[in-house]
């Protein structure tokens, strides 16, 4: 059974922020760290409040769901590396987006194929209000994904400045080697 890394609850859990308030996040109410739906299934309301403390419980619980929904379409072994990205992006797009993409079939095919972390990439979302910050995670899940695979970290930095993220992340990138 694969587990999610410490890394990737860092990396997901700044990426959603923390919101004490329940707040309106594209297509519904969320709150805490993401959180559409509390982990008995009650969907978020307009006026939900929670503590920092319940909303990482929360968190937590509907991680795992994720991480099982992903299991299921998932057919091929992976490292907890390469499961983490994919529970991080599909807790971002969803099961439905996962379930029907270029990547789950790429990784249903060779979870070590090269150009799966450029996909998560190309698979960045439909929000234009925010796509550099969807770019950029879609970025550090790919980066997350390939330290499990034997995927060139360079290979995806260079597809990424290609596909229009920008020379700085590349720079950025190499100034912290």
């Amino acid at each position: 059974m694969n587990s999610i890394t410490n890394e990737g609850l860092e990396v997901l859990k700044i990426a959603e922020g923390f919101q004490k308030v329940a707040y309106w996040d594209v297509n519904g109410w969320a709150i805490g760290y993401g959180n559409h739906y509390y982990s008995n299934g009650s969907k978020v309301q307009q006026y939900d409040t929670i503590t920092k403390e319940r909303a990482e419980i929360e968190f937590l619980k509907v991680l795992s769901s994720t991480g099982k929904s992903v299991m299921k379409l998932v057919k091929v072994p992976l490292s907890d590396n390469q499961f983490t990205a994919l529970v991080m992006y599909t807790y971002n797009r969803g099961i439905g987006s996962f379930g029907g993409s270029t990547l789950l079939k790429m990784v249903n095919k060779n979870p070590n194929d090269s150009a799966i972390p450029n996909q998560f990439v190309k698979e960045w979302g439909t929000n234009q209000e925010y796509k550099k910050v969807l770019i950029e995670r879609r970025a550090k899940e790919a980066e997350i994904y390939a330290k499990g695979s034997s995927t060139d970290i360079y290979t995806i930095l260079k597809t990424i400045a290609f596909l229009g993220f920008g020379y700085w992340l590349i720079k950025k990138y190499l100034s912290r080697k």
